[in-house]
């Protein structure tokens, strides 16, 4: 199984791959407590901006030592916000104050995609072409081809490759109802 990792994933993005993992590692968000990701990050000043109630912190910068980011809200901004029951700050004496890490601000907006319709049709194609090499290991048994060399080798593996497809288009044809068509063609194949 792959393990999404910020870091593998920022070097794949790098090269202009995306990597598309079908679930995170760790632990998930409480439903009853807002996702960092609601908070909007300036990336140009790589500082917390806005809260979820579009109100722009009193006061806002980056920890680069403990890689976080933190926030301070005014009492008077929280009192009449509608997500105060969600809202994961923290209540100070003077100022309401929110705090987290720059990887769990990421992971978070890395779940928040995953939940979008278009990325579970990806995963699920994803799923099913991971599902071939496993039927070549399994039923093909290309990991332990009793040849040597490269030619043989590649000659092999394409004898186990149009066997596989070949089986593909007997049972979709099976599944369309078109044996009694197969049957006829293979009756008239010359036979050597």
């Amino acid at each position: 199984m792959l393990i999404y990792e910020q870091e593998k994933a920022k070097n794949a993005a790098s090269k202009g791959i995306e990597i598309i993992p079908g679930e995170l590692v760790g632990r998930k968000p409480s439903a009853d407590k807002l996702s960092y990701s609601s908070f909007t990050i300036d990336e140009d000043k790589n500082v917390v901006s806005r809260c979820p109630n579009n109100q722009e912190p009193i006061e806002s910068y980056y920890d680069e030592k403990g890689k976080s980011y933190t926030a301070k809200f005014s009492k008077e901004q929280c009192r009449d916000c509608p997500h105060i029951e969600k809202c994961p700050m923290k209540e100070q004496k003077k100022d309401n104050i929110i705090r987290f890490s720059a990887k769990r601000y990421k992971t978070d907006l890395q779940r928040e995609k995953m939940d979008a319709a278009e990325y579970v049709k990806l995963v699920n194609q994803r799923a099913g072409v991971e599902g071939i090499p496993s039927v070549f290991r399994r039923k093909y048994q290309v990991d332990t081809m009793p040849v040597r060399g490269l030619v043989r080798s590649k000659i092999w593996f394409g004898f186990k490759v149009s066997a596989y497809n070949i089986k593909k288009l007997i049972n979709q044809a099976t599944a369309l109802g078109l044996t009694p068509l197969f049957n006829f063609y293979l009756a008239h194949i010359p036979h050597n």
